[in-house]
């Protein structure tokens, strides 16, 4: 059975972006697990940082049941569903195709 996905993208809820926060989340999520397995922040500069299950892998063994191994800790979808705005694979698909990997280790990051 293959996995129905969903896109959205998530703006800063203040006006102000904090510094060395995405203005801009992008998230792609699983709808029958609400697993969150790939993400995309889009800082104020333009800049932009990807994500993924399997990057996050760089960051140690995680215990969860593959399943549940999501990018975001707790619900997903209904959670804050209101604020999320749909969006499509194909918008998802070219932010990722344009963008760097999560810098490892996190002391790397240079965000924004």
């Amino acid at each position: 059975m293959s996995s129905v996905f969903l896109y959205f993208k998530y703006r800063w809820p203040e006006k102000s972006v904090p510094n060395g926060e995405p203005a801009w989340m992008h998230y792609e999520v699983i709808e029958a697990t609400d697993v969150v397995t790939r993400t995309v922040d889009v800082y104020p500069t333009g800049h932009a940082i990807r994500n993924s299950v399997e990057l996050a892998g760089r960051e140690g063994i995680d215990q969860r049941s593959p399943e549940h191994r999501s990018l975001v800790h707790g619900p997903f979808l209904g959670s804050s569903e209101e604020e999320l705005i749909p969006t499509n694979d194909d918008e998802f698909e070219a932010l990722w195709e344009h963008t760097q990997d999560k810098p490892w280790p996190p002391e790397c990051r240079n965000s924004g």
